[in-house]
């Protein structure tokens, strides 16, 4: 998965804060938390990689079969 996330950087976290009072109107939030979202939907992270910053990243992630 390529995804856009929340950056834990000081300013450029309460910048994308501040637009995502902007971006729920027309969009996506901007500070999502993908990789706790992805583990609480039950899946395992393979692989996590930062594209640019921390906020676009690149997730690998499995769900184990029981």
């Amino acid at each position: 998965m390529f995804e856009h996330v929340g950056s834990r950087i000081g300013p450029l976290g309460v910048f994308l804060d501040l637009m995502t009072l902007l971006s729920r109107r027309f969009g996506p939030d901007l500070n999502r938390d993908t990789v706790g979202n992805v583990l609480k939907a039950g899946f395992r992270i393979r692989r996590e990689e930062n594209v640019y910053l921390d906020i676009v990243k690149i997730i690998e992630a499995v769900k184990d079969r029981y």
